[in-house]
C-alpha cells in the first residue's frame, strides 16, 4: 500500500507465530560480524565503499540507529506483535557481480539446529522472461535499469515490522569500538522475500497509475 507521502509500504509474508520460531541470536550475529570484518580487513578499497554505502543509508534514513529512534517510532516497535529476539550481522561483501563491496542482511545466518528468516519466509516467485527482455532493448525508445543496491531501499517496511530488521555494525569497520544497533526502515539486499516484494510494488504502481503501468509491461 502508499503510505501518506505516496511511499509504497511492504511487509514480511511473516506471522507472529512464525516470527516467535526464531532464537536469541544477538551474541552468535556479534561473532559472525567480526568475522566478516576481519576477513574484509586487507582491502582497503572495500572497505572504504562500504563505509560510503552505510553512509549513504544513514543520511538517507534507510538505516537508524536504534537510540535515535522517534517516540512514535519506538512506541510502534514496542507495541509490535513481532518479538525483538533475531540479529542479523550486516555483511560486507566482497567480489559479488555488481560490486566489490556492498552491505546486505545475512538473512539466512542461524544457530545450530535453530531456523532463520529466509528458512520462515516465503520467498514467491519472481518471473524473468529473457527473451521479451531482450526483445525490449531491440525495439522499446526507452529502457529503465535498477541498481539493487539502491532498487530495494525505494521501498518502506512496516513500522510494526522493523523489529525484523535489527543488526549490528561496527562504526567505520573497527572491531575495536562497540558494536552499534541498527534499524532498517527499508528492504534490505539479503532477505529472501524482498524480490517478489519490490515486484508486488511495481505493480501496485502499474495498477494505480496506469500510464506508467503500460511501459511496466
Amino acid at each position: 500500500r502508499f503510505d501518506v507521502d505516496n511511499r509504497i509500504l511492504c511487509e514480511f509474508p511473516i506471522t507472529p507465530h512464525e516470527a516467535k520460531l526464531l532464537p536469541d541470536n544477538s551474541r552468535s550475529s556479534q561473532k559472525r560480524l567480526v568475522y566478516v570484518v576481519k576477513e574484509l580487513g586487507p582491502h582497503q578499497e572495500s572497505k572504504k565503499k562500504v563505509n560510503k554505502a552505510m553512509l549513504k543509508y544513514t543520511d538517507n534514513v534507510y538505516l537508524k540507529k536504534e537510540t535515535e529512534l522517534t517516540e512514535e517510532e519506538s512506541e510502534a516497535m514496542e507495541n509490535s506483535p513481532y518479538p525483538v529476539n533475531h540479529i542479523f550481522p550486516a555483511l560486507a561483501y566482497k567480489k559479488s557481480i555488481s560490486s566489490d563491496a556492498r552491505i546486505c542482511f545475512d538473512a539466512s545466518s542461524a544457530l545450530r539446529g535453530e531456523l532463520s528468516l529466509n528458512q520462515i519466509l516465503i520467498s514467491g516467485i519472481v518471473e524473468f522472461n529473457m527473451r521479451c527482455l531482450l526483445q525490449w532493448f531491440l525495439t522499446s525508445p526507452f529502457i529503465a535499469l535498477a541498481d539493487f543496491r539502491s532498487f530495494y531501499q525505494r521501498f518502506k517496511l512496516v513500522k510494526e515490522q522493523w523489529n525484523r530488521c535489527h543488526f549490528w555494525w561496527y562504526p567505520d569497520l573497527d572491531i575495536n569500538q562497540e558494536p552499534v544497533k541498527y534499524i532498517a526502515t527499508v528492504l534490505m539486499f539479503g532477505i529472501i522475500a524482498v524480490p517478489r516484494l519490490t515486484l508486488a510494488g511495481l505493480e501496485l504502481i502499474g495498477n494505480t497509475y496506469p500510464e506508467i503501468g503500460r511501459e511496466l509491461r
